[in-house]
């Protein structure tokens, strides 16, 4: 998901990574419009891979949108299929590695373009 994150004059766009855990359908009324949410476990960005030039990621439980925002709107998010590989699928890494942990977005789609 693309969200924008700062102050006024000084909007960046970020990326961030879940995986869906829950789909929802929320109706305000009975007979109203139904809008559906996602509930995600999140993951922060760890960097690039020096290697793959790939996004490397890793498991965030104290990620924003797990505490302040528990169920994201389907409509704020920009889908796109991708695949988390191992950053360590060998196990070559000692075992205090930190990398051991993450994960190599594998993302082979075009950026979505602003509105």
């Amino acid at each position: 998901m693309d969200y924008k994150a700062g102050a006024a004059r000084a909007v960046a766009i970020k990326k961030s990574f879940a995986r869906v855990k829950r789909i929802f359908e929320h109706v305000m009324f009975p007979g109203g419009p139904k809008e559906l949410f996602l509930q995600g476990e999140w993951y922060k960005s760890e960097g690039k891979c020096a290697i793959a030039g790939t996004e490397m990621v890793s498991p965030d439980p104290q990620h924003h949108f797990t505490h302040q925002s528990k169920f994201v709107p389907l409509l704020w998010c920009y889908q796109q299929p991708v695949a988390l590989w191992p950053y360590d699928p060998l196990d070559r890494l000692h075992p205090e590695d930190l990398r051991k942990g993450f994960f190599d977005v594998i993302d082979r789609n075009e950026d979505q373009e602003a509105a």
